[in-house]
């Protein structure tokens, strides 16, 4: 029987954008400290960094950033306080702004939208490495 450890963190800050190399630094820490590889620390990172700066630019006063390994499975989900709607994918790639999500996407296996309660959540899914 294979059993999956489970490991998960988050971090609390402030939805604006001097933050988003706070919340980049984190994830490399911690997904570093869990092992995982170099090309997964850097896809994590840079999926941190689209989805940070889109809760600064469109979230609110705060975000929760929560990171999240089950076995090779590595969740990431950016909750802001954004209650006006899912967001939505809609560039091109030739559009000056507006393709964080499409790179989320194109780094991802995963991707899922929603809002509630408690604001608007993001939720990247991806398969890892060890290092």
């Amino acid at each position: 029987m294979v059993t999956s450890v489970l490991l998960q963190t988050s971090r609390r800050s402030s939805a604006q954008l001097a933050d988003v190399p706070r919340a980049r630094h984190f994830t490399t820490s911690t997904l570093g400290a869990w092992g995982l590889s170099a090309d997964t620390v850097d896809s994590a990172a840079l999926v941190v960094g689209e989805l940070a700066a889109n809760a600064a630019r469109h979230g609110g006063a705060e975000m929760i950033l929560t990171l999240r390994l089950d076995g090779r499975d590595l969740s990431i989900r950016v909750l802001d306080r954004d209650f006006t709607g899912t967001p939505t994918a809609d560039a091109v790639p030739d559009d000056e702004s507006g393709r964080g999500l499409l790179i989320v996407r194109a780094l991802t296996d995963a991707v899922e939208m929603s809002t509630g309660p408690d604001g608007t959540a993001v939720t990247a899914r991806l398969s890892t490495e060890q290092g």
